[in-house]
């Protein structure tokens, strides 16, 4: 059984360091954490875009300072029309720097840290394709999902939650869209923007300074899949264990079994049995009376005419037993002996059988001398069979 222990830690060693690896995997796969800069490389490249209000009039102004490591522009809102703006768009690329759409279906939020000079309120925006009015080209016709978020002179984390953004009211009138229409498709984004809000500073230089951006998610089909794995092969473990544990149990129960059936029947003796009928008689007895229920160590003394002592004596030297141990020897031997070859028979019809009038006190003796329950001997015994006859 030692071997088969040894054997066990080392798969169930192996089983955990399967587990370990594709646990690791599994949360390089599932949390997603995909960094927006530098944008000409990257899962998800873009360049850079600079918008603002001339065509309408407008003298506001937007100068873009850094967009390799992290993000840098100025803005000048000027007070010229009634709603002046600025906004600095990602747009997404992909080959030769083509516009393209990309899927953000399986991302949460966007994360980036932000300082401005001086404070202001700005916004977040994504150009997501509205099926049945979104035209190529035509930045106006995409819905463009908001969230606002202030900022200061000191380096503060934000974090956005792209699935629950707005969608700005002035856009849904001018397509005659209701106010609660705020359902929108993250599988076709083409464009990021940072945008000035209408509580952004007017008349004055504003600087916005953005790094460590990227989108993050959860894609849980990885952890169904972690899970669902790691059931199949911690199952296929136990399944082994309990029929490796069973096979070996049985084995070293038939080991058992075959090195005590011969006290059953006649031990060699030392000496000459002639020399000695006194011995032989005993051992006869013994292994023929075994079986009665009211055998004690008086009643041999009135079947054998030999006194006590002597019969503990020859049974100590012939055997290394006292009466009442050697007894119980022969008793639980049998017994052993009929679980494992009769498994049809009851446990009580077996106890009752070799000689015992009490099934606790006969489960109580065969647990010490076998190591485990009748019921779990019987088991072992019948499982073992069925794996070799498989």
């Amino acid at each position: 059984m030692i071997k088969f222990y040894k054997q066990a830690l080392l798969y169930a060693a192996l089983c955990l360091g399967i587990t370990l690896l594709a646990g690791y995997f599994t949360m390089s796969q599932a949390f997603l954490n995909v960094k927006l800069f530098p944008g000409y490389e990257g899962k998800y490249p873009w360049t850079s875009d600079l918008n603002y209000d001339a065509l309408q009039g407008g003298k506001s102004q937007i100068v873009l300072h850094d967009d390799t490591y992290s993000l840098s522009f100025s803005m000048h809102l000027a007070r010229a029309i009634q709603y002046p703006y600025a906004s600095f768009l990602m747009a997404f690329t992909g080959e030769a720097e083509a516009p393209a759409q990309v899927n953000l279906s399986r991302f949460d939020s966007v994360r980036f840290r932000v300082k401005c000079q001086p404070a202001n309120v700005l916004s977040l925006s994504l150009y997501t394709e509205e099926p049945g009015l979104t035209q190529a080209g035509k930045r106006e016709t995409y819905r463009t999902p908001t969230a606002f978020f202030s900022c200061g002179p000191q380096w503060q984390e934000v974090e956005i939650d792209v699935r629950h953004m707005e969608t700005p009211q002035w856009w849904l009138e001018e397509y005659n869209l209701d106010l609660s229409s705020q359902a929108y498709d993250l599988a076709e984004v083409s464009m990021m923007a940072f945008n000035a809000s209408f509580q952004s500073p007017v008349d004055v230089d504003a600087f916005v300074n953005i790094d460590a951006m990227a989108l993050r998610g959860l894609d849980a089909r990885f952890l169904y899949l972690f899970a669902a794995f790691s059931a199949i092969l911690w199952g296929v473990y136990l399944y082994a264990f309990i029929r490796g544990h069973l096979h070996y149990t049985a084995e070293t129960i038939r080991d058992k079994l075959q090195r005590d059936r011969p006290l059953v029947a006649y031990k060699q003796l030392t000496v000459e049995p002639q020399k000695h009928k006194e011995t032989a008689a005993v051992l006869r007895f013994m292994a023929s009376e075994y079986a009665d229920p009211d055998l004690s160590l008086e009643a041999a003394v009135k079947a054998l005419g030999v006194n006590r002592n002597k019969i503990n004596d020859i049974l100590k030297h012939e055997i290394g037993y006292t009466f009442s141990a050697y007894l119980n020897k022969l008793r639980l031997t049998e017994a052993a002996r009929l679980l494992a070859e009769k498994p049809d028979a009851k446990i009580a019809e077996i106890v009752y059988s070799v000689g015992y009038k009490s099934v606790a006190y006969f489960n109580t003796l065969f647990k010490k001398e076998y190591g485990c329950t009748p019921k779990v001997f019987k088991n072992a015994c019948a499982n073992g069979d069925r794996s070799q006859t498989e």
